[in-house]
C-alpha cells in the first residue's frame, strides 16, 4: 500500500509540476509580449521627447539670432545718433561759443550757490 501512495504522489507531483510549468510558460509569454509593448511605448515617448526638444532648440537658436540682429541694429542706431548729436553740438559751439560759455557759467554759479547754501544750513 505504501508503494501505491508513492506512485500516486509521484503522479500528482508530475501533474502539478506540468501545470505549474505550463502556467509559468503562459506568464513568461505574456510578460514577454507586454515587455515588448512597454519597450516600444517608451521608445515612442523618447522619440517624441527628442523631437520636441529639437524643435525647441531650433526655435531658441532662431530667436537668439533675431535678438542678436536687433541688438546690432540698435547699437548702430545709437552710435549714429550720438555721433550726429556730438557733431551738431560741436558745430553749434563753434558758431556761438559765448552762448555756451555763458550757459556753463550760469550752471556753475547755480551749483556753487546750492553747495554754499547746503554748507551754511548744515553748520
Amino acid at each position: 500500500m505504501l508503494k501505491r501512495n508513492e506512485k500516486t504522489t509521484d503522479l500528482i507531483s508530475d501533474d502539478v509540476s506540468d501545470k505549474i510549468q505550463s502556467a509559468l510558460k503562459v506568464l513568461d509569454d505574456a510578460a514577454s509580449e507586454k515587455g515588448q509593448e512597454i519597450r516600444s511605448s517608451i521608445s515612442r515617448s523618447f522619440k517624441d521627447l527628442h523631437h520636441v526638444l529639437t524643435e525647441l532648440e531650433t526655435g531658441s537658436e532662431v530667436a537668439m539670432e533675431g535678438l542678436r540682429k536687433k541688438g546690432r541694429h540698435l547699437r548702430e542706431v545709437v552710435q549714429d545718433r550720438s555721433a550726429k548729436m556730438i557733431t551738431e553740438a560741436n558745430r553749434q559751439f563753434r558758431t556761438r561759443p559765448w552762448l555756451f560759455i555763458g550757459g556753463f557759467a550760469l550752471i556753475g554759479i547755480g551749483v556753487g550757490y546750492l553747495v554754499v547754501r547746503k554748507m551754511r544750513h548744515s553748520l
